[in-house]
């Protein structure tokens, strides 16, 4: 995400003439550099789906691993709460891609939305 951003960040570097050309080029690179990370305050919604995502990906893991810990055997209220996490896994992917696909990016996160859609399963899906 952020080579881009570093080779414009060079670029302007080069052509900085004095001190306020070599700030302005660095504060050029911070500001790239938190939009495309959703660090921005108009990421903030992408970030937290982003955020959703992964805390979905490590509740289940956690659930995974009690399960090997307590018995082979999946409680039902286990089994519950691990189709409620893979659920919630499932909204915020779908959700992020639809919302990266309608708003426009300017390329800089359209391989996030490429990666989410891998396998063109949201996008057959929307159809």
């Amino acid at each position: 995400l952020l080579v881009e951003a570093w080779q414009k960040f060079e670029t302007h570097l080069r052509q900085a003439q004095d001190v306020q050309g070599i700030k302005a080029a660095h504060d050029a690179y911070l500001q790239d550099a938190a939009r495309r990370t959703l660090l921005t305050d108009d990421r903030k919604e992408l970030r937290e789906l982003v955020d959703s995502g992964l805390q979905a990906i490590l509740d289940f893991h956690s659930q995974l691993c009690l399960c090997s810990v307590q018995s082979d055997l999946l409680q039902d209220h286990t089994f519950n709460r691990m189709m409620q996490t893979h659920q919630a896994f499932q909204y915020s992917t779908k959700t992020l891609y639809i919302m990266l696909k309608s708003i426009d990016l300017k390329g800089q996160l359209s391989g996030l939305s490429l990666q989410l859609d891998f396998n063109e399963y949201y996008e057959m899906e929307t159809m």
